[in-house]
């Protein structure tokens, strides 16, 4: 079982562990028993090399693969002005598209209720983040530069198809 997908911040010297550690967990153990064998910031000294690098815990982490393929800052406020400033994440296994608020700074993931450990199990909750659903395999996403909306590239078995995403119209 692959398991352990995840969003990182990545700065200078940044290792995310690979091959030592997945998501969070030790990958020296089965997938059955990960939850209970947790990498920690004290677990550098397994992935350090030769002190050139320093591992740091993921922003998130899915249990289960869900195969993240795009990240985009959302720089324009043509959706909506709450999703200004956001990050938006594809997957090409499950066709979603998520959707996360950030602090100030743009360094933090703002996660709350069942997804405040920074850990999506297979049990929680995920419609708080999930912003659409149905898409087949993302493979990009992009923002218009002449119109600010949000534009998805799927590949599917045979196609690709690009997508764009607009507010809804508001029905009177």
């Amino acid at each position: 079982m692959v398991f352990g997908d995840e969003i990182n911040l990545v700065e200078p010297g940044f290792n995310s562990g690979w091959n030592k550690i997945d998501g969070i967990w030790l990958s020296e153990y089965p997938s059955d028993e990960a939850e209970s064998h947790i990498a920690s910031q004290e677990d550098n000294l397994l992935v350090n090399f030769e002190g050139k690098r320093k591992y740091s815990l993921p922003e998130l982490t899915w249990f289960n693969d869900v195969g993240p393929t795009a990240i985009k800052f959302f720089n324009s406020d043509n959706l909506g002005k709450q999703y200004e400033n956001d990050i938006f994440v594809g997957d090409i296994i499950n066709g979603n598209i998520y959707q996360f608020d950030l602090d100030q700074q743009r360094t933090e993931l703002l996660l709350n209720g069942s997804l405040a450990d920074k850990v999506i199990g297979s049990n929680d909750d995920m419609d708080d983040i999930i912003f659409g659903k149905g898409f087949g395999g993302i493979t990009d996403i992009n923002i218009g530069p002449e119109d600010g909306f949000l534009y998805i590239l799927t590949f599917d078995k045979i196609q690709g198809t690009i997508y764009k995403i607009v507010p809804n119209a508001k029905v009177d």
